[in-house]
């Protein structure tokens, strides 16, 4: 199509393009709706996204542009309960694409990110709220307690739709296996979704059908999240950063245990007296941090050689461990290079490297 791509975000089994005009097409499987297209058909080259519903009137922001009509209340409720047909030709919601800034792919759901209103848009399967959007979920338990259900079940959501926030607007977004991360203008943290593992960082195990801030992070700005599949990272924007989730196979770096709540990664000073995050990236089974001084630093499963690392040592990992899980695992963040050069071996590593 001649447009030039500013930023790929892939899916399990599809992927989003966004150009630098702010369209985003897509391209794979459209189970679930993941797509965004109104249809759960695949897509076999990239097709751009056309209808995006817009907030209800009382809702819309500032600077929203001319011509967009959002989709009456009754009629959107009606579409996120299944009571109808969420195909956008029989809705007659046929919306102007917003200007986008931001994606991400999830499993088998998509986000995005609008750029003068910073409206969240998100679409594909719904199941444990992973979405935002509590109408598409049905509780499989009887009652609600405090917002929280217990087994949330989804239907496909086939179109972007806007998801509500009651706070500034958002400027990035991170899609995981089952859950969701937005961060607002000011740098303040939100999730949603899934939460069996402690992944949101809310302090519990309650999955949310809403956003729900993510708090100790010391009142830190946060610069970028990351979203992996039952774990998830942040960076702040003074370089520090925090893990919560599953520690299993030590994809958290803290060698001690899921955490429910954010939790400081210690990184050893190697070349820099205060090493300072970047970015950052989490995996199924693994973590990365980029420093501000060039170096990478790894922690997690290593079974398929994704760290990139020798064998650990023995002596690194604490007892009731195989010797093949220990050569698998990096507990603690490891370093991997600096500025292009190979990792170090355990003998040129220094003492205080974990």
């Amino acid at each position: 199509t001649g447009e030039l791509i500013m930023q790929i975000a892939c899916g399990e089994k599809h992927t989003l393009l966004l150009t630098l005009a702010g369209c985003v097409f897509s391209v794979g499987d459209g189970l679930g709706g993941r797509l965004g297209h109104g249809v759960e058909s695949p897509e076999t080259s990239p097709r751009l996204i056309c209808a995006w519903q817009l907030p209800f009137p009382n809702e819309r922001l500032k600077g929203t542009a001319p011509g967009h009509t959002p989709m009456p209340r009754s009629l959107r409720e009606r579409a996120m309960t299944g009571a109808i047909d969420l195909n956008l030709e029989k809705l007659g919601v046929l919306a102007s694409p917003p200007r986008i800034t931001s994606i991400s792919a999830g499993e088998a759901h998509s986000l995005a990110v609008s750029s003068c209103e910073g409206l969240v848009y998100s679409w594909g399967l719904s199941n444990d709220g992973r979405l935002g959007l509590a109408k598409a979920v049905i509780a499989a338990c009887q009652g609600e307690r405090d917002g929280h259900i217990c087994q949330p079940i989804g239907r496909p959501v086939t179109f972007p739709c806007h998801v509500e926030f009651r706070t500034a607007r958002m400027r990035m977004v991170s899609a995981g296996e089952s859950h969701s991360f937005a961060i607002d203008r000011n740098g303040v943290l939100f999730g949603w979704g899934r939460n069996r593992e402690g992944q949101l960082g809310v302090g519990d195990e309650q999955s949310r059908l809403r956003p729900s801030r993510v708090l100790g992070l010391d009142d830190g700005r946060v610069r970028s999240v990351a979203a992996g599949t039952i774990h998830s990272a942040c960076v702040l924007e003074d370089g520090r950063a925090y893990t919560w989730g599953t520690d299993a196979g030590g994809r958290l770096g803290h060698n001690d245990g899921n955490c429910k709540s954010p939790r400081l990664v210690q990184i050893p000073a190697l070349h820099t007296s205060c090493p300072r995050v970047i970015e950052l990236a989490a995996g199924r089974e693994h973590t990365m941090f980029k420093l501000e001084d060039g170096s990478l630093w790894v922690c997690g499963k290593n079974n398929e050689n994704q760290l990139g690392l020798l064998p650990i040592d023995v002596d690194e990992v604490g007892g009731g461990v195989s010797e093949q899980q220990q050569q698998q695992h990096a507990l603690r963040p490891r370093y991997l290079f600096y500025a292009g050069v190979t990792q170090l071996t355990s003998t040129e590593r220094p003492q205080n490297v974990r």
